[in-house]
């Protein structure tokens, strides 16, 4: 499970002391993934099972503030620009709008073929450079990437403007190759 887990810091065994450090990095705009393993209860009796293999792993990812924000502004936009397509559930409509729900290819932990696609439209899609703006782009690919099933991390203006000045120059990257 954690291995389709992205973030910048990783704090094992966090506890309290732990989960208050990863709010603070949080709060800084770091992307903190907390992983926290310990033996069930044995609720009948109230302690601890000390069997070594009946310990969960239980995996949180923290996003900055800022990512929220951005998250929740993709979903208004996603709503209105791209849910009539992909639906609401990110589900699609098979054989003609593809799952963004589970879809490796917005997953993908460099999110330039995302980002490309959005601006420049692929098949049935329609290019959105333009429409959008950089940070409405990020907005969008960022909420589809942690909607639904879908954990990743997210999208930045900035990885978006890469992407277009890319284009600008021409790279082998902006032409597929």
């Amino acid at each position: 499970m954690a291995e389709s887990l992205k973030a910048h810091v990783v704090i094992v065994g966090a506890g309290v002391a732990g989960m208050l450090v990863a709010w603070k990095l949080a709060q800084a705009g770091v992307q903190v993934l907390v992983l926290e393993a310990g033996p069930p209860v044995n609720r009948a009796e109230g302690k601890a099972d000390q069997h070594p293999d009946a310990a969960p792993v239980v995996a949180v990812i923290i996003t900055p503030v800022a990512g929220v924000e951005l998250i929740n502004q993709g979903r208004e936009l996603y709503t209105a620009n791209c849910a009539p397509c992909h639906q609401a559930n990110g589900e699609g409509i098979l054989n003609t709008f593809p799952a963004l729900n589970g879809n490796p290819f917005v997953l993908t932990e460099d999110p330039f073929p995302a980002i490309y696609t959005v601006l420049h439209g692929r098949e049935l899609m329609p290019s959105f450079e333009g429409a959008l703006s950089g940070r409405q782009i990020a907005a969008i690919l960022s909420y589809v990437r942690n909607a639904w099933d879908n954990q990743a991390p997210v999208v930045s203006a900035e990885q978006v403007q890469g992407v277009q000045e890319a284009d600008d120059t021409g790279s082998e990257m902006a032409q597929g190759q």
